[in-house]
């Protein structure tokens, strides 16, 4: 009796581990990686929410003035570079966490502001009277 017992008590734990996550990625933050580039990062579910391995982030973001258009893409990693933004505009970010079950509930969403500023690295040829050399500054 005591053993039947003990294995339905495995066989719950086992299948509450493949299920989908039940809490979202957190300490989600944004910082500026240019004009036209946000990073992002974040941290898997507390791991009584993960429901099991984390094997994939789904990411969903959108321009502030345009909701209705968002942009999806995925990572396996716990950060990510988005290029090809527009610069000094308002994006939403949000993401969740999957398992092999599925996928689980969206974080809160995560404003951030693109920089105007163009940060490139710029070469400039600087020729004294008669020189052909250049220098890089």
């Amino acid at each position: 009796m005591v053993v039947t017992s003990f294995l339905c008590d495995v066989d719950v734990a086992l299948v509450a581990m493949r299920a989908v996550p039940s809490g979202a990625p957190h300490n989600f933050t944004a910082s500026s990686a240019g004009a036209t580039s946000v990073r992002l990062q974040w941290d898997p579910p507390v791991k009584r929410h993960r429901n099991g391995q984390i094997v994939l982030y789904q990411l969903m973001y959108h321009d502030r003035r345009n909701p209705a258009d968002d942009w999806p893409t995925n990572t396996t990693e716990t950060f990510i570079v988005i290029d090809g933004l527009q610069p000094t505009t308002d994006y939403v970010f949000h993401i969740r966490a999957y398992t092999s079950q599925g996928a689980g509930p969206w974080s809160s969403q995560l404003p951030f502001r693109t920089t105007n500023v163009l940060r490139e690295c710029f070469y400039i040829k600087v020729l004294p009277s008669g020189s052909t050399s250049s220098r890089h500054i």
